[in-house]
């Protein structure tokens, strides 16, 4: 899905097993790199480049 340029998001809910409540949601937005999708390459960033872009 995500090489296919399909997922937009992903959540994560953290649930009480007990009490089914809710205690933490989270969302992430999913960006998809358009040449990845349409050349089907990879590319590699640095640790630098994907913290400046958090």
């Amino acid at each position: 899905w995500l090489e296919a340029g399909k997922l937009q998001r992903i959540v994560l809910v953290i649930m009480s097993k007990a009490t089914n409540e809710v205690l933490e949601r989270w969302n992430f937005s999913i960006e998809t790199d358009k040449e990845v999708v349409e050349k089907g390459v990879s590319r590699e960033k640095s640790d630098k480049e994907i913290m400046r872009e958090i």
